[in-house]
């Protein structure tokens, strides 16, 4: 039986950023064998019983000394110099890899983001605004809906922490945040360890 571990609730709003756990028995890992826990799925009762939507569960071999970096949902005009600025600064303060969700963005800043994921320091991923009931759908760039706005980065930040699990430290910032090392710190890593 499926467990809520987290869930917002401190606004109602049209998508809900919640996060449940699916325990698993020692007998069951048994008698299905380890190597068939592959997939997961939304179940109402049971998560053995899966239904016909699945998602492959992927297990990342753990990457040492490393630092990821979520950036949650980069949306809008930002300016491509400060984001060039931004992620030049983060990859000379030794980040292995940068997540972000994407939406409402300019070609410039489409542009910016695709060199970095070419050169692999970039993962990045479409997200849609919510739809309200209306079928209207919300917005992440202003006049946007405030309440809703803070939800989707929650969960953002959540599914983020899942997708870089395989790194030893994770730091959810965001692109105008730069963190500055004292002394004979030179890295997020010598920060963080």
């Amino acid at each position: 039986k499926s467990e809520v571990y987290h869930i917002f609730t401190e606004w109602v709003v049209d998508r809900q950023s919640a996060e449940f756990v699916c325990s698993v028995s020692s007998i069951q890992i048994h008698a299905i064998g380890h190597a068939r826990f592959s997939y997961v799925t939304f179940a109402k009762d049971s998560c053995l019983n899966a239904s016909k939507v699945v998602m492959p569960i992927l297990h990342h071999q753990q990457v040492l000394s490393s630092v990821g970096v979520c950036l949650k949902i980069t949306y809008g005009d930002l300016e491509p110099k400060k984001m060039i600025e931004w992620f030049e600064y983060t990859r000379h303060m030794g980040t292995t890899k940068v997540f972000t969700y994407y939406a409402e963005v300019t070609p410039q800043v489409y542009k910016v983001l695709q060199y970095y994921q070419s050169i692999g320091f970039l993962e990045m991923l479409p997200i849609q605004p919510a739809v309200t009931e209306d079928g209207e759908r919300n917005r992440f760039r202003r006049p946007r809906f405030e309440q809703q706005a803070w939800v989707d980065e929650v969960m953002a930040a959540n599914d983020c922490k899942y997708r870089m699990a395989k790194y030893d430290f994770i730091i959810i910032m965001d692109m105008d945040e730069f963190i500055v090392p004292k002394g004979n710190m030179n890295s997020y890593f010598d920060i963080l360890q």
